[in-house]
């Protein structure tokens, strides 16, 4: 009795970390995932845009079919007027359908206490919303995408242990049925939707399933590779692929260490280069300990619960995943520190921990376990307050970036923001989906802030003054500016053009007063709206500052310097939801 009390007790303690850790990552999701459009957004919206929706959802993206991803895409641009909102929603709910199928699964397990199952459960909720996850938690396209297909993975998984465990020899045909229908969705919803076939061939054997199974999944599995090649764009797809060995081999041991790298970056104590060659290794070291945990079931013939077949299931798609990236991904790019490719070794350690608490024999080596996994939020907590600022500092960097675009300024160092990795082959498609956006007022558009430009403004009487203090002006000349007729066919003739002179001043300011405000027009002296400004709201948790952007800010705003401004200075229109608050009168250098 004495020791389930202290149990209780110790849970209880645990539970205090783990919801302020889950607490900081729902605050980062909610208040700084990124709205704009950015990274594939703008290739992957082009065809949506100028060939409609069918046929955006038949072609191939980036060596993918995005056939299921693209109609929720849809539903967000067509009713949620595209700002990524509903997406974010879409994705982090099928996130949460995720721990929740996973922690059901668990607690139908016999063979553990209640204090474990407590444990694994604080594990599962801790991996699948930590923010070394940015890339797919912050991003509603990536996360709808990513969650989707792993969620149908599975259940499409559990279907299958399903029809194998109720009878291995007849096999429950409404099981089958449904373990094909999710395998389906699974495959058309992203490209690793693939390996569900392989991963449940692996599961048949475990389960020693007759041999018909094999040829239900294998025809499958020929038929979905069928229709994936047939489809449009089919042979661009055959052509991207390559083999390399080495990549294949290694990648996945090495991808292995990313959560551990980026646990210990956070703690800014070790040598980077130390740092990334230990992680590595430690990776290593466990992506052959869960190998050899894979292995195991081939060997002898058992039974198995629903939540190992799901946690072998897992670790299969965190080792194959790495490996089938390296067919359409040069080796330059398979960077195993890369934000976007962590989601899949946290497939792995998600299944590889928990087997490593059904496995273990040896007390000390399961106690140690229980102490790893409650001590956990406190270890990850400097990684996720560094992750949630990276995020913030990402959305903050393209709204930014996007705001001269808004005013029909082409700034090439905006883009290079704007855009992320491999920005210059995205230019086409960014100026071509910008305009389809301000066409439609749908995204960045959509509170119209750009109709503003050129027009004039009426000052409401005896403003008063704003209380702020400009941390940084920079001013942008033409000779800095891309020159947009080289991406794209500009009809409306209203991109400014590189040349000589200036182009614009930029602004970064703390505004102390008013406490309440959103966007901001510049005005010249005849009250002709020359510029726009909006609010920057920098995270108020530890780690937030961004120290790398200079003094905290909460205004950015750009002014149009091409054309004779009237008088020699500007005034600074601040408004809250499109009601005058204050006025600041700024004298141009």
């Amino acid at each position: 009795m004495q020791k389930k009390n202290l149990q209780n007790r110790l849970l209880f303690v645990a539970a205090v970390p783990c919801l302020v850790f889950l607490a900081i990552s729902v605050f980062y999701i909610f208040f700084f995932h990124v709205s704009p459009l950015s990274r594939d957004q703008w290739h992957m919206y082009f065809p949506y845009f100028n060939e409609g929706l069918l046929n955006a959802a038949l072609y191939p993206q980036s060596n993918h079919r995005h056939i299921i991803p693209y109609f929720i895409f849809h539903i967000d641009m067509e009713w949620f007027e595209g700002n990524n909102h509903f997406l974010v929603a879409f994705g982090f709910f099928f996130d949460l359908l995720i721990i929740a199928f996973l922690c059901h699964a668990l607690w139908l397990q016999e063979r553990l206490s209640l204090f474990t199952k407590t444990t694994i459960t604080f594990f599962i909720a801790i991996e699948l919303l930590w923010l070394l996850n940015i890339a797919q938690l912050g991003w509603g396209f990536m996360s709808t995408m990513y969650y989707f297909a792993i969620f149908f993975y599975l259940l499409a998984i559990y279907m299958a242990w399903k029809a194998l465990s109720i009878d291995v020899n007849s096999l429950d045909k409404k099981h089958l049925f449904f373990a094909a229908l999710f395998g389906v969705l699974c495959t058309f919803s992203f490209g690793i939707g693939i390996l569900v076939w392989p991963a449940m061939l692996v599961i048949a054997f475990y389960m020693r399933a007759p041999f018909r199974f094999y040829i239900f999944v294998s025809g499958l599995l020929l038929a979905c590779l069928i229709v994936f090649f047939v489809l449009p764009g089919g042979k661009s797809v055959s052509a991207a692929l390559g083999f390399n060995f080495m990549a294949t081999l290694t990648f996945p041991f090495k991808l292995a260490g990313g959560p551990v790298y980026f646990v210990f970056k956070s703690f800014r104590c070790f040598d980077p280069a130390f740092l990334k060659n230990f992680s590595i290794t430690l990776g290593a070291v466990a992506m052959f300990a869960g190998v050899l945990l894979l292995l195991e079931p081939l060997l002898r013939k058992r039974q198995f619960s629903a939540f190992e077949i799901l946690c072998y299931a897992l670790m299969l798609l965190g080792i194959s995943t790495p490996m089938l990236i390296t067919f359409s991904r040069i080796e330059m790019f398979l960077d195993p520190f890369v934000d976007r490719y962590q989601i899949w070794v946290t497939m792995f350690w998600l299944g590889f921990i928990p087997l490593c608490f059904l496995s273990v024999k040896w007390k000390p080596v399961f106690y140690g376990l229980r102490v790893m996994v409650l001590v956990l939020p406190f270890l990850l907590l400097p990684s996720q307050l560094d992750l949630g600022a990276r995020l913030a500092e990402y959305k903050m960097r393209v709204d930014n970036a996007l705001l001269s675009y808004q005013m029909y300024i082409p700034v090439r160092q905006d883009a290079i923001d704007a855009l992320h990795w491999n920005w210059e082959y995205k230019l086409p498609y960014f100026f071509d989906v910008l305009e389809h956006l301000r066409e439609q007022d749908k995204n960045i558009f959509n509170d119209r802030l750009d109709e503003w430009v050129g027009a004039m403004a009426t000052l409401a009487q005896q403003l008063p003054a704003c209380d702020i203090l400009f941390n940084e002006k920079k001013q942008v000349k033409k000779n800095q500016l891309l020159n947009v007729a080289d991406y794209y066919a500009d009809t409306s003739n209203r991109w400014m053009l590189p040349g000589k002179g200036m182009a614009e001043m930029q602004l970064k300011a703390n505004v102390a007063s008013p406490a309440n405000w959103d966007t901001g027009l510049w005005l010249d002296d005849n009250n002709r709206v020359v510029g726009l400004a909006h609010f920057v709201w920098q995270p108020p948790l530890p780690r937030g500052h961004f120290d790398f952007v200079g003094k905290r800010y909460n205004f950015y705003g750009v002014i149009n310097l091409s054309n004779q401004l009237a008088g020699d200075g500007v005034k600074l229109l601040l408004l809250e939801q499109g009601r005058q608050r204050c006025l600041y009168q700024l004298k141009l250098d």
